[in-house]
């Protein structure tokens, strides 16, 4: 498909294409999204009116290989002012419940079915910070760091950032809330629309220890993402069905909530990941 250009009316217009593709994957360029015009309620259901004004990606890269991990997944990253938010959205085992047996907070909740969010408020910089956090389904898990460099940031560093967890439908929901100025790195009165953040959504698999994230890769690999008060469209990706069978119809939708009408150049491109590689 060749680039277009579209007006884009303001105020939650959405124009959508759908398609159909073989697989879906996330590309790492870096996002620009207007911020939110207020802040979802963290209650363990991910509805779509709340996260409308957020990127929305389908379809997670297994660690270290580029591949699609077949079991579905979403992602979500937006912000307000002082707080971004991001959501992950996984299917439920086709057999069984999931799997949730440590009951304290420990980042031996690795051992379960679990989420990752990584954040980096400074990627740019020659000394940052990866800051982790992990949960299963019951809430339960850990805070973590991932220094480049020497980045004055305390090795006990917890974010206690406010997390809801629910079980919908066949799929597992998980919403979470993170002050900007949670990180030790964010100088004092950093706004989330002041520089550049990194984002990682990851989703650990048990039984077999299946590894995903947006990037295919964990810490110092987010997608790159800049919030404006600026008129900006926000782009989600959401298939219906399967994304890594055929047929897996795909819907992009462009969300323009401003006072401002917006054009929108986009382009589309399908890749076939088998060899040889077909476009």
């Amino acid at each position: 498909m060749s680039p277009f250009s579209h007006p884009l009316p303001p105020r939650a217009a959405v124009l959508a294409a759908a398609f159909a593709v073989f697989a879906s994957g996330v590309c790492l360029a870096d996002y620009r999204l207007p911020l939110m015009p207020q802040a979802p309620i963290i209650d363990g259901k991910i509805d779509a009116a709340e996260w409308s004004v957020a990127a929305g990606f389908e379809g997670f890269i297994k660690l270290g290989t580029g591949a699609l991990e077949t079991r579905r997944a979403r992602g979500f990253v937006g912000a307000t002012g002082d707080t971004i938010f991001v959501a992950i959205q996984t299917q439920l085992p086709d057999e069984g419940v999931l799997l949730a047996v440590i009951d304290g907070d420990s980042l031996k909740a690795v051992h379960d079915d679990s989420v990752e969010i990584y954040i980096n408020p400074t990627p740019d910089a020659p000394d940052r910070v990866d800051y982790q956090f992990l949960a299963n389904s019951m809430g339960k898990g850990g805070y973590n760091i991932h220094k480049l460099g020497s980045p004055a940031e305390e090795e006990a560093w917890r974010g206690d950032w406010r997390q809801a967890h629910g079980l919908h439908e066949g799929w597992w929901h998980f919403e979470c809330a993170i002050p900007v100025s949670s990180m030790g790195l964010v100088t004092p009165g950093r706004r989330s629309t002041d520089g550049v953040w990194s984002v990682n959504l990851c989703r650990n698999w048990k039984p077999d220890w299946g590894w995903s994230s947006l990037s295919g890769a964990y810490p110092h690999s987010g997608p790159r993402f800049t919030f404006t008060t600026d008129p900006a469209p926000a782009v989600q990706v959401r298939c219906d069905g399967h994304p890594a069978f055929p047929p897996a119809k795909h819907v992009m939708s462009v969300r323009n909530p401003s006072d401002e009408p917006l054009t929108v150049n986009a382009s589309l491109e399908m890749i076939r990941n088998n060899m040889p590689e077909l476009r």
